[in-house]
C-alpha cells in the first residue's frame, strides 16, 4: 500500500515519522488509496496510465473525481486526541481546504518534498501541473517549491469510506459497495485472473 516507486507516499510517510520522532506529531491513517478509489482500481489506474494517460486522466477515465477522499472524520479523531490545532505536512492544497472545511484548525503547513524517481517523475509532474500541487519539477527532474496556488481541484462528488477494495472496477462497483456495507451486508472482495 504504502511502497509502490510510482508515487511518492513512502517517502512523504517516513518524512513524516522522522519528523515526529525529532519533534512530536500524530499520523493519521486513513484507508484511502489511490485518492480515496481504493486498491483494485488504483491498479486499474496504473494499467492505464501504462497506455499513456496521466494520472488524472487515468481516474477520470474509471468515472472517478481527481481526488475522491474525505476528511469528514479528522476533526473528530483530532478532537477525541485533544490536539486543538495542527501543523500540516502536504502539498496539496486541495488537502488544506478540505481539512479546513471540516473543521480543522491548521495553523501552519509544510511541504514534504522527496525527491523524483524515474517510475514517479512523470505522476509528480502531473500533481504539480493540474492537482495544483505545491511542487514543481525542472527540466532535470529536480523538486522545487510552487507558490500556493489560489484554486484546488473540484470537490469530490461522492466520497468513499469503509471500502478496503472492490471487486469491479469503476465509481459503480465501489458505490455499490460502500451501499452494502451502509446497509449492515458483508462485501467480500474476490482477486483473480480471468478464470475467477
Amino acid at each position: 500500500v504504502l511502497g509502490s516507486q510510482r508515487c511518492d507516499c513512502k517517502e512523504q510517510l517516513d518524512m513524516a515519522l522522522e519528523f515526529i520522532q525529532a519533534e512530536s506529531g500524530i499520523v493519521i491513517y486513513m484507508p484511502q488509496e489511490g485518492r480515496g478509489i481504493g486498491l483494485a482500481n488504483k491498479i486499474a489506474a496504473y494499467e492505464l496510465q501504462d497506455s499513456g494517460l496521466d494520472t488524472v486522466d487515468a481516474n477520470r477515465h474509471l468515472g472517478f473525481e481527481d481526488d475522491e477522499r474525505s476528511y469528514e472524520c479528522v476533526p473528530w479523531i483530532l478532537r477525541d486526541l485533544g490536539v486543538r490545532a495542527v501543523k500540516l505536512m502536504t502539498n496539496n492544497p486541495y488537502k488544506i481546504s478540505q481539512l479546513s472545511a471540516a473543521g480543522v484548525r491548521i495553523e501552519q503547513t509544510m511541504r514534504s518534498l522527496v525527491p523524483p524517481n524515474r517510475h514517479n517523475a512523470k505522476y509528480l509532474r502531473t500533481k504539480a501541473q493540474r492537482m495544483s500541487h505545491l511542487l514543481s519539477l525542472d527540466s532535470d527532474d529536480q523538486l522545487e517549491t510552487a507558490p500556493l496556488a489560489d484554486s484546488a481541484p473540484p470537490a469530490a462528488e461522492k466520497t468513499v469510506q469503509g471500502v478496503m477494495g472492490v471487486a469491479l472496477l469503476g465509481r459503480d462497483s465501489v458505490t455499490d459497495a460502500v451501499a452494502s456495507l451502509q446497509a449492515g451486508e458483508v462485501v467480500a472482495v474476490v482477486a483473480g485472473g480471468e478464470d475467477a
